[in-house]
């Protein structure tokens, strides 16, 4: 359950991108931001409904209160991902190194605030 600020760290590449299941407990805001230890690395993200494969498209992104997917695909060396829930969710945060070839350190930062 997330339900204030954590923070995580983690590897990954290319053909080697990390799931991470999470979920959150009740309405609120899901902040996540994933930072490459160089600050250049390109880092993509999202938030999946199953363990996918390491392609970024091919992946099922679940969708916020505005029916928006949560998924950050920009040319970026940092992903955010912002998302309003009204009820329980369980679901996987996809990270994925855009950079081919490259194993690259990055740290996690997440937290959920409850909506009353």
């Amino acid at each position: 359950m997330l339900n204030d600020e954590n923070q995580l760290s983690g590897e990954a590449d290319y053909f080697n991108s990390d799931f991470i299941k999470m979920n959150t407990n009740g309405p609120g805001q899901l902040i996540i931001e994933i930072l490459p230890d160089d600050n250049e690395s390109d880092i993509d993200c999202g938030l999946t409904s199953s363990i996918g494969p390491s392609d970024f498209e091919s992946n099922d992104f679940i969708v916020d209160v505005s029916c928006a997917k949560v998924m950050n695909n920009l040319d970026d060396s940092k992903c955010i991902l912002s998302a309003n829930f009204m009820d329980d969710q369980e679901f996987y945060l996809f990270i994925d190194i855009a950079d081919s070839g490259i194993l690259v350190p990055y740290t996690l930062k997440y937290s959920f605030t409850e909506s009353l």
